[in-house]
């Protein structure tokens, strides 16, 4: 594997490894091998992967910067969420993984203002608790997370991913998706913030994952691509009675 400690990165949570993790991913890609993530905290911008894997070691750690010029405009355009900013992008690609015990902390909570509840119509004045768990404004956010694109053999398994400024791990239009093992747990006063959104994918399995969010757990839908809908998925509910469903006609949101 392809160690981002050899093209520069710095674990240290403070120094910007953008320009490692593209480094590191091009030789990944030209030698055909995964980009090894060793333990420590790397703080980053937008990661695109072009179709290469990614090994977080246990005690790895990446952290998603806190500013906007960190995510440049990717070359794909969300039917609800408009042009695609996210910290990790796969458009395109085949037999992609990401997989390890380590953590990917997407930092979304640092993109809104806590102090600023977005406050519901109500016949009542609300209280101060109930003010304290409600959704909160921002200025800007990512409009996505973790996003992958007509990807062929997709998996995510074991990692687990923190804070999500919004849907946290989309697959859009992949066929063969496994999302087994996962960790996901998100900020529940950021809107937005489903756990897992699959897009008009075919064949997809999602199977032992802890999921807490303030939005959609899991979402199945046709929104990246309203002509295609989702087709053949499991999603086991438990070890012992795994859930099928086939998804034919589905066009919007379940």
């Amino acid at each position: 594997m392809i160690n981002i400690l050899d093209y520069g990165a710095s674990g240290d949570g403070l120094t910007l490894n953008t320009g490692s993790f593209c480094k590191a991913i091009a030789a990944a890609k030209a030698s055909g091998e995964a980009v090894l993530v060793p333990a420590g905290g790397f703080l980053t911008g937008t990661i695109d992967l072009q179709g290469v894997s990614l090994h977080l070691e246990k005690g790895a750690v990446i952290k998603g910067s806190p500013n906007r010029e960190d995510y440049p405009i990717m070359p794909f355009h969300h039917n609800e969420l408009g042009d695609l900013q996210a910290l990790i992008v796969c458009l395109e690609g085949e037999d992609v993984i990401i997989d390890g015990d380590g953590v990917i902390d997407l930092n979304g909570s640092s993109f809104f203002d806590f102090s600023r509840p977005i406050i519901p119509e109500s016949r009542v004045e609300m209280t101060q608790s109930q003010l304290e768990v409600c959704t909160v404004e921002r200025e800007w956010r990512p409009t996505q997370s973790i996003f992958f694109y007509k990807v062929k053999k997709l998996t995510m398994r074991d990692v687990t991913v923190l804070d999500a400024p919004c849907w946290t791990i989309t697959a859009a239009e992949c066929v063969n998706v496994k999302l087994t093992g996962m960790n996901i747990d998100t900020n529940l006063r950021v809107p937005n913030d489903d756990g897992i959104h699959i897009s008009s994918c075919d064949d997809v399995i999602i199977s032992g994952c802890n999921i807490s969010s303030g939005d959609d757990c899991i979402a199945i839908s046709g929104i990246t691509n309203w002509a295609k809908p989702c087709e053949n998925l499991v999603i086991s509910v438990s070890r012992r009675r795994p859930a099928y469903v086939k998804c034919r006609k589905i066009q919007g949101y379940t």
